[in-house]
């Protein structure tokens, strides 16, 4: 009896080609996150300003993009990532069941929201200043107080980049406003930062439909 070697068996990659070329076999985030204290247009959100191949990473810092819609402001390093981070999407939908049976005739929607989780390595006084918390200064250069619960909501312009470490495609996450809170956690043998985003509904120029997150592939 033969050994059957084919696609099914070896798992061979794609061979379509997308609008990026060569698909990637595999994704390894090499990841970062930037944000912009002054949050864009939820409204007429710049999204295609943000997906122009000019605005691919490849490692430096991201610049924001002029276009309407995007608000000054310079976007910041947040530093080391901890983990990859989590984008979460959850779209409820409810069945309409009829007869004795329940019998399924209709899908329909019944909420959609989706929240973006990372963890920061860095924890220190300036990550601490970029994510909302108030410092004034005790001792120049030396000691610097956070009054943590006087923030209201803090709303950014968020980008989220992974770049793969295996062809260097990179894909990013953008949000115009999204709602951040913050929780410090013990990791290991360390103290870091966890960011959690609410992401709230925006509207891309040029579109009339409500959106969550924009993706951008860059080849």
């Amino acid at each position: 009896m033969s050994v059957i070697i084919n696609k099914n068996t070896q798992q061979s990659p794609l061979t379509a080609v997308g609008s990026t070329g060569v698909q990637s076999i595999k994704f390894i985030p090499a990841g970062r996150v930037y944000l912009k204290t002054a949050p864009d247009s939820t409204t007429a959100a710049p999204v295609n300003v943000y997906a122009a191949y000019t605005q691919k990473s490849n490692g430096a810092t991201i610049v924001a993009p002029v276009g309407t819609g995007v608000t000054a402001g310079t976007f910041v390093d947040l530093g080391i990532m901890l983990t990859p981070g989590k984008l979460t999407y959850n779209k409820v939908q409810k069945k309409v069941q009829t007869g004795l049976d329940k019998i399924t005739q209709l899908i329909y929607v019944e909420s959609r929201d989706a929240n973006l989780e990372f963890e920061l390595t860095q924890l220190d006084d300036y990550l601490m200043n970029q994510l909302g918390f108030k410092a004034s200064v005790i001792t120049a250069g030396s000691s610097v107080n956070f009054q943590i619960g006087q923030e209201d909501v803090v709303n950014c312009a968020l980008v989220v980049v992974y770049q793969n470490k295996i062809d260097g495609k990179e894909i990013q996450w953008y949000h115009p406003s999204a709602a951040l809170t913050v929780s410090f956690n013990q990791s290991g043998d360390e103290l870091s930062v966890k960011v959690s985003c609410e992401l709230i509904a925006f509207t891309a120029a040029g579109s009339s439909l409500l959106s969550l997150v924009s993706t951008t592939v860059f080849a």
